[in-house]
């Protein structure tokens, strides 16, 4: 079986440290690689994202450390309650 050509281009980090490591690329062939890539910073735009998905974890996180804040002062309350720390039942 003949061995493929590795397509420098189409590697990622993973991928690119394992062929180095087995020696399926040299090291110093995938930097001339990268140097090789024209910089393109130029021609980039800036952009400003709402990341909906990000921050709607974000407020779910908040919104439940909250209601956990909240149970936990209304189980303090009730346990400083002189009737629960002599052992009474409220319904008693």
């Amino acid at each position: 079986m003949a061995k493929r050509e590795i397509e420098i281009i189409h590697l990622d980090k993973r991928a690119k440290d394992r062929y180095i490591k087995q020696g399926r690329i040299e090291k110093k062939d995938y930097e001339n690689f990268l140097n090789s890539l024209k910089d393109v910073e130029a021609d980039g735009i800036e952009l400003e994202t709402n990341q909906s998905a990000y921050l709607s974890e974000r407020e779910e996180i908040r919104r439940r450390r909250e209601e956990e804040q909240r149970e936990k002062e209304a189980r303090r309350e009730r346990l400083s309650h002189p009737e629960v720390r002599l052992g009474f039942d409220e319904e008693e």
